[in-house]
């Protein structure tokens, strides 16, 4: 998932998770002529002069009441503008959701949207700013459930447990003139894509289009020189690295999108994601990037498109789930710590992130818990000192043929590090504190040390 930090000395790598309740699967964009009588609902979408949006949902049946279950922080109270007579947003704080109410009963409902480019508690921003005008919209923002009535709407429970049905099938349109990319893909003209179909974000807006047979991406215009020059040959770079690794690339042109915080943006960031589509975003912001750039500055950079790629060739086969963020975000860290040369896979301000989130827990689950990256790092580093052929990259492909489900847990990792470690104390030892055994007095100095 993608959060932006406010000091580079915070930077955190944030990477594409997939949300129980906005995830998606990725497959061709449809023709816009297409016939759909399987929809339930149609969003056309198109701007307005004034940068908001002009939005109209369409629905096969009269709706009462439908939820939207993306709904952090009650962005969408604050910046959509009902159109249409009788039509509402409300959040329903004990459920988590945003309910769109429609009194009396219709088949349509319009807002006046302004696109919400803040960043959200564990969720995606539901907008992407570029400063030539582009915009890139999530679009699981907008899957919805219908609800039966107002009343049922109101008697779901917190993680929506009592919710049965399937989300609506869900169509958008978008009335543009410009270019878009959508799935790797780059056209112009207006679009016409399924919720089902799309990759999280949809790139709408002018170009230059920056592509390889690799990827498509669209950087910014204000982005630094420096990083726009050297864009193309870094993630080059990045991506040959991880072929490498992984004996094996990716299937699919990737979608990269470089953008910068809008300018009422206090602070400094460096932030991305990854989500199906591929789909790889990077933002970044505050006055440090105006400045000539430091060494420090392009290793952060460089560091986290390592981190987010990682993300993308561990879901290359799979796509996977987890309450365990340490395995995937441990792994991506490793990785970009292996990319930039490092001499072990944990850098020093994971290491003292770490052994503060080890002091304050009393079990490593718990550390881990705390500080799934930094500590995520430290176990992932460990591994190789204890499998016959350290391979960080063999095992998470390991773990991905052996695991039991698409919900990756801790076990999945164990069972795939003793399948490829010689049996003995110290991986016994090892595995038994990972599995929530009390931390050992030297266990601190093992996971931060280890070489």
């Amino acid at each position: 998932m993608h959060v932006r930090m406010l000091t580079i000395a915070a930077i955190l790598f944030i990477a594409g998770i997939i949300l129980t309740a906005c995830g998606l699967s990725t497959t061709k964009s449809q023709d816009p002529s297409q016939d759909l009588p399987s929809l339930d609902v149609e969003i056309i979408m198109s701007s307005q002069d004034d940068g908001q949006w002009s939005v109209q949902f369409d629905f096969r049946e009269p709706q009462s009441a439908v939820i939207f279950p993306c709904a952090q922080d009650d962005y969408r109270r604050r910046s959509w503008t009902a159109t249409s007579s009788g039509t509402h947003v409300r959040h329903l704080f004990d459920a988590g959701v945003d309910l769109l109410v429609l009194d009396p009963p219709s088949q349509s409902a319009t807002f006046t949207v302004e696109p919400w480019f803040e960043v959200l508690p564990r969720d995606y921003t539901p907008a992407l700013f570029f400063s030539h005008g582009g915009i890139a919209f999530h679009l699981p923002q907008f899957e919805m459930f219908a609800m039966p009535s107002l009343d049922a709407a109101l008697e779901l429970e917190p993680d929506l447990i009592n919710l049965q049905d399937a989300p609506l099938k869900t169509q958008f349109h978008f009335d543009v003139d410009g270019l878009h990319v959508v799935n790797g893909d780059v056209s112009i003209g207006p679009l016409s894509v399924g919720l089902d179909d799309a990759p999280g974000y949809v790139y709408l807006g002018p170009g230059p289009v920056t592509q390889s047979e690799r990827f498509a991406g669209i950087l910014d215009p204000d982005l630094p020189v420096w990083l726009q020059a050297n864009f193309e040959n870094k993630i080059g770079e990045i991506f040959t690295f991880l072929e490498a690794r992984h004996k094996d690339g990716l299937s699919e042109r990737v979608t990269i999108l470089l953008s910068m915080e809008p300018p009422e943006f206090q602070g400094e960031s460096i932030g991305g994601s990854t989500m199906p589509g591929p789909l790889l975003t990077m933002t970044v912001g505050g006055p440090i990037f105006a400045q000539p750039p430091s060494v420090s500055l392009k290793d952060a950079v460089h560091s986290t498109l390592a981190h987010e790629a990682a993300h993308l060739f561990q879901k290359r086969y799979a796509e996977h789930r987890t309450c365990e963020p340490w395995i995937h975000e441990g792994h991506a860290s490793a990785v970009a710590n292996d990319f930039m040369g490092l001499e072990t896979l944990v850098n020093d301000r994971e290491r003292q992130k770490c052994l503060n989130a080890l002091k304050h827990s009393e079990t490593l689950p718990e550390a881990l818990y705390r500080s799934p990256y930094e500590c995520g790092a430290a176990v992932w580093n460990v591994t190789n000192s204890l499998m016959t052929e350290p391979d960080i990259y063999r095992l998470w492909d390991h773990m991905m043929e052996r695991r039991g489900s698409d919900r990756l847990n801790s076990e999945d990792f164990i069972i795939a590090l003793i399948d490829l470690t010689p049996s003995g104390h110290e991986t016994n030892w090892f595995v038994s504190i990972l599995r929530g055994e009390p931390i050992q007095v030297d266990l601190e100095d093992y996971l931060i040390h280890t070489r």
